[in-house]
């Protein structure tokens, strides 16, 4: 009788990224659930099994690109003096980071590199 093996390495990863996905998409209800995503990103990044797998690798760095860009265009937007420009800059980087997480989430659903 032959034994299959099957790694759970790659099921273990997607359901990371799923977890940090879930995690971003919390965004418009309190900063805290993006923010914890980005630091469990950031220790992602230097775990040796998470470099190892190409899927993993482009999808956290897919997120953390798109979280830390999202924080800039809040930092620039709250620092404007006119609040059409900010209100601008604020609904702006949301839409933008809504679309990078749906087009990031369903990739990752499709196993599909971003």
């Amino acid at each position: 009788m032959a034994t299959v093996s099957i790694s759970t390495d790659l099921i273990e990863d997607k359901v990371l990224l799923h977890s940090l996905y879930a995690l971003l998409a919390a965004y418009p209800f309190l900063g805290i659930p993006p923010a914890l995503a980005l630091v469990i990103n950031i220790v992602q990044m230097f775990d040796k099994k998470a470099s190892a797998s190409d899927l993993m690798s482009v999808h956290l760095k897919w997120q953390r690109n798109s979280s830390l860009i999202a924080l800039l265009l809040a930092v620039i937007g709250y620092n404007l003096s006119s609040a059409w420009l900010t209100a601008v800059f604020c609904i702006g980087g949301g839409i933008w980071f809504t679309y990078r997480i749906l087009r990031g989430w369903l990739a990752l659903q499709e196993s599909e590199i971003v």
